[in-house]
């Protein structure tokens, strides 16, 4: 699944630092259902919070996440116990 996500801006100056590369955990939130997923970073991609980007991300359960999460379903990206960001699903991709 692709998706557009603002990470909400950080409130505190000291947690005001770049997203790194890599691996990223969370769980994306469709009403009061959360579904444990990853996404990527890439290699040179570090990005500031507050910064809309363009992601995709994979489900630990395919099979129960997707049915919930079609194009243009507005999410909620929960780590944690704080929402971190809000996002939209642009593109479904076929497994």
């Amino acid at each position: 699944m692709r998706w557009s996500s603002p990470l909400r801006a950080p409130e505190l100056p000291a947690d005001d630092t770049p997203v790194p590369e890599g691996e990223h955990r969370c769980a994306l939130v469709v009403g009061n259902e959360g579904f444990t997923a990853r996404w990527m970073v890439p290699r040179g991609g570090a990005f500031r919070r507050g910064d809309v980007r363009m992601a995709e991300v994979e489900f630990s359960r395919p099979d129960v996440a997707l049915p919930r999460f079609g194009t243009g379903t507005v999410f909620r990206m929960l780590v944690g116990e704080s929402f971190v960001g809000d996002g939209r699903v642009l593109q479904l991709h076929e497994c």
